[in-house]
């Protein structure tokens, strides 16, 4: 078997992306890591320090965060090939010039390199725009006296 022979054929049967292996999956990984908290809380969630509520709410949250990232960069790729990398610059003068930077180890790396020369498609795939409101998710304590603040805001009117 030559070389080229066996890294087509390791490349053939790699799996892909890991986002498309994941893409499947962001539910289920969701729900187990909410699972594995509530198994592992010490005592009921009530009884547990706002700080420790927090540094629970606070492990979901990068959970969260990580998950949607996969899920909009799955979404937006809608089967195509990419390269995840960071927009370093962009020009405007006489058109636009934009510096992207990627991983050398980035997955489909060299589908882009096939494509010097042709027209390619750069998405936004902004993770972000999808986690609105979760920094206001805060431990028991302080949500109570929050909810007392609105309500005393509410009265007031």
């Amino acid at each position: 078997m030559t070389a080229n022979h066996y890294f087509r054929n390791l490349t053939m049967n790699a799996p892909k992306d890991f986002r498309a292996m994941t893409a499947q999956s962001i539910g289920k990984d969701l729900l187990s890591a909410l699972v594995t908290e509530i198994k592992l809380l010490p005592e009921p969630w009530q009884k547990l320090s706002e700080a420790k509520q927090n540094d629970i709410i606070d492990r979901l949250r990068a959970r969260v965060e990580h998950n949607v990232g996969m899920a909009v960069h799955v979404l937006a790729a809608q089967g195509r090939a990419t390269v995840v990398g960071d927009l370093e610059q962009i020009v405007i003068k006489d058109g636009v010039k934009a510096t992207l930077k990627f991983s050398p180890a980035a997955p489909s790396l060299h589908e882009l390199y096939e494509a010097q020369g042709k027209a390619v498609l750069v998405i936004v795939a902004a993770a972000a725009d999808h986690t609105a409101g979760m920094d206001g998710v805060k431990g028991w304590k302080a949500w109570h006296e929050q909810q007392e603040a609105e309500g005393a805001e509410e009265g007031a009117e």
